[in-house]
């Protein structure tokens, strides 16, 4: 693993649990904070524990002058699901005072961080250091190895074979 990786910092975020719930089931990928310092100081890689239970990793950083500007390039969808881009900033502007907004808008795109991030979201929900790492022989004794790639293929196709 790089050094950078090794680096990352921990965060806690505490969230609505209406807000959580879309969190966990896969809905929504998307967390808006204002400029505070403790949130501008975040990176790409840092983990997240959201509510102080769950692990997440922080994919993308958007960085913005106005809740306007975030929803001119940020997809409404995935920031609050089943409301307008309207009733979304009227949402976030009844969260946050206009001194609030001033400070900057902040898009935290995440993704699930722990042991369980592939099995609920795919390969591609696992952090690159990570799964970069994940190789194994197959048969034993064959001298074969599997990188993550073969893996996932070789998995899909043992799905395929159980449900087809």
């Amino acid at each position: 693993m790089s050094d950078n990786f090794n680096m990352t910092r921990t965060k806690t975020l505490w969230i609505k649990d209406e807000y959580l719930q879309l969190i966990l089931a896969g809905r929504k990928t998307i967390e808006v904070r204002v400029g505070y310092s403790n949130i501008r100081r975040l990176q790409v890689g840092d983990r997240l524990m959201l509510n102080d239970q769950y692990p997440f990793v922080i994919r993308r950083i958007g960085r913005y002058a106005s809740f306007e500007e975030l929803l001119a390039h940020e997809d409404a969808a995935s920031i609050a699901p089943g409301i307008s881009r309207g009733e979304l900033l009227e949402t976030l502007r009844a969260i946050y005072p206009p001194e609030k907004e001033a400070l900057g808008v902040v898009a935290l795109e995440i993704a699930p961080g722990g042991k369980t991030a592939g099995a609920a979201y795919g390969l591609g929900a696992i952090l690159a250091p990570w799964r970069d790492g994940v190789r194994g022989e197959w048969p034993l004794d064959s001298k074969r190895i599997w990188q993550a790639d073969d893996l996932a293929a070789l998995a899909d196709r043992l799905v395929g074979m159980v449900t087809g």
